[in-house]
């Protein structure tokens, strides 16, 4: 069966079709869900401190008086790597051994920030959701290897990349036995002289 589905061009079509449409959205749903434990971490950890506080009073003594906000940091802190993986610029980072006030000041920053990476990340969610996107995903399948192997092109290179990529693949299906008896022919030819 596995054989038969890869001789008929029309159900190998679908097949990778379904195969980057269903990608596409597991990728999108995967960093909703990431982006959203880590948001529910920062909010237990910046709701760890009373509310009812004198602006006077520091939020080193808060934490002190909070029975989960010790906790609440380490959470934050396991997930750090995730926080700073949405984080494109600088923002003053947590750490373990710094003074709670700047914990929470940056708990503070990275919260608003990744709330407003989360709209985003859900937009890109409702762009998977779409059928259209997997047909350009595939069409810019060989631009997206040459980035994933570390090689930065430019817009226009890319697309160029893309049409002679897919018209070489094109060409070899196409010609592929003539290409075979050539290359066996050359072959015969080198090791025969």
């Amino acid at each position: 069966m596995s054989i038969g589905f890869l001789q008929n061009p029309k159900l190998l079509l679908i097949v990778i079709f379904l195969g980057f449409y269903v990608t596409g959205i597991l990728i999108a749903l995967f960093r909703v869900q990431e982006i959203n434990i880590v948001l529910n971490l920062l909010h237990e950890y910046l709701y760890s401190i009373a509310e009812d506080y004198s602006s006077y009073t520091t939020i080193d003594a808060l934490a002190q008086q909070s029975p989960t906000y010790q906790n609440a940091l380490l959470n934050v802190l396991e997930k750090y790597p995730t926080i700073q993986k949405y984080e494109p610029y600088y923002i003053a980072p947590m750490e373990y051994g710094q003074s709670n006030k700047e914990n929470y000041m940056a708990a503070v920053d990275h919260y608003h920030y990744l709330l407003m990476k989360r709209n985003y990340l859900n937009q890109d969610l409702k762009t998977a959701l779409n059928p259209l996107t997997a047909i350009k995903n595939i069409f810019s399948f060989p631009s997206a290897f040459i980035k994933w192997i570390g090689f930065s092109p430019k817009e226009t290179t890319s697309k160029l990349f893309n049409l002679f990529s897919w018209l070489i693949v094109f060409l070899l299906n196409l010609y592929g036995d003539e290409i075979k008896a050539l290359i066996k022919l050359l072959f015969q030819h080198l090791f025969h002289t």
